[in-house]
């Protein structure tokens, strides 16, 4: 049986020859080099892609400037929340135990308290309201308030019906979030009172029964805070106030 030379595996990494046995000029195969250049490509390929990203950060940071001039704070801050990688909590646990205050006695004040605490730790917020509304009376009464200093239980608004807001919350049922202070100047007529509190963002999660709004349950946190994903799971965790608000008196 013939040995191979040992000392031959010290050729140059360019030789093209097969492997000989003891004598060879290149011990190394062509192959070896594809390897090389293969390996090389995907070494070159993620240094361009981890390049692109920070470009692309450093470029939303040099912008943020002039979007918090255009009062659009909260959609700067959300998309860098997106690229820091900041995410939400699982639901689920949460959704389970606000769930479970259906069964407890002292309603509807036990199930919205369990709405507050769960809906803050899966989505979070620094001011939570549930509002009854009252198509018929034109008006929407405060069932609920994290801050029943600033926003009294049992305190009313009146419904704008000809505000695009209404028609995409009141009227049609759907979701809507304010990313900072020019949203939440558009959308509330307390604007003011709510930026001396120094909140920047919400969300607004109809509460729908039998093809109708019976309220809505609503968040509000620093600039930026809120996601399309808070909204979607924000409307599981508000259909759970459907047989609290059917119970209370809009009136």
């Amino acid at each position: 049986m013939r040995r191979l030379d040992v000392s031959a595996l010290l050729a140059p990494a360019g030789c093209g020859r097969r492997l000989w046995p003891t004598g060879a000029a290149c011990l190394v195969p062509r192959r070896t080099d594809r390897w090389r250049a293969a390996i090389g490509a995907i070494t070159a390929r993620f240094a361009s892609v981890q390049r692109l990203r920070t470009i692309a950060f450093t470029r939303l940071l040099n912008r943020s400037d002039d979007a918090i001039a255009a009062g659009r704070r909260g959609d700067i801050l959300t998309r860098m929340r997106y690229a820091g990688g900041m995410a939400r909590t699982d639901p689920l646990p949460a959704l389970r135990r606000a769930a479970a205050a259906h069964a407890a006695p002292g309603q509807p004040a036990a199930l919205f308290a369990a709405l507050q605490d769960a809906m803050n730790e899966a989505i979070g917020h620094r001011l939570f309201t549930v509002m009854r509304h009252d198509a018929a009376a034109g008006r929407n009464r405060r069932a609920h308030s994290s801050d029943p200093a600033a926003y009294p239980v049992s305190g009313f608004k009146p419904v704008t019906w000809d505000h695009p807001w209404t028609r995409r919350v009141l009227v049609d049922g759907t979701a809507w979030i304010g990313d900072g202070p020019a949203d939440i100047a558009w959308a509330y007529p307390d604007h003011e009172k709510i930026a001396a509190m120094g909140l920047g963002s919400a969300i607004n999660l109809p509460v729908r029964w039998n093809g109708r709004t019976l309220g809505t349950v609503n968040l509000l946190h620093d600039a930026g805070h809120f996601t399309q994903a808070d909204a979607e799971i924000g409307l599981v965790f508000a259909a759970l106030a459907v047989p609290a608000l059917l119970g209370a008196d809009a009136t």
